[in-house]
């Protein structure tokens, strides 16, 4: 059996959205999550097969090494939850998942939502760093935040 994997068009990317839709905040050594989501614009059905997905972590944080994947789910419409295996490299600072991306085809819905597992350094300094990266294939997706030492 042959797998092949696509590279996903620049054109396709660039009609998603991704944003973090879920804040994340930890205080120094704890474990955190956040959301990243993806949307499609216009309600444009997207079907993706095997994207690459990497996800940067901001300063502060590693990825969870004891959560060696990604749940995903996908709202408002049909879909539903699974585990996507990761791969955590880069001493935890980046976190890979090739999975498809599919919105607003039958069986998925408009916005697929990624929950990622990250701990908080436990010498980390306080305060908020916004250079988290989430990247779709070559498109740069979006920065995302963390905060050490929420109040």
């Amino acid at each position: 059996m042959t797998t092949t994997i696509s590279t996903p068009s620049a054109a396709v990317l660039q009609q998603l959205t991704t944003f973090q839709s879920r804040k994340l905040e930890a205080k120094p050594g704890a474990k955190a999550t956040t959301d990243i989501s993806i949307t499609a614009a216009g309600d444009q059905p997207v079907n993706l097969p095997l994207t690459a997905q990497t996800f940067s972590a901001p300063t502060g944080f590693t990825f969870d090494e004891s959560v060696p994947f990604v749940t995903s789910a996908y709202y408002h419409g049909a879909g539903g939850q699974s585990n996507l295996p990761a791969r955590i490299i880069a001493d935890g600072k980046v976190l890979v998942v090739w999975g498809p991306i599919q919105l607003n085809v039958p069986g998925k819905g408009a916005l697929l939502v990624y929950t990622l597992s990250l701990v908080a350094d436990p010498t980390a300094q306080r305060g908020t760093y916004l250079d988290g990266t989430a990247t779709l294939g070559l498109h740069g997706g979006t920065t995302f935040a963390g905060t050490i030492d929420p109040t």
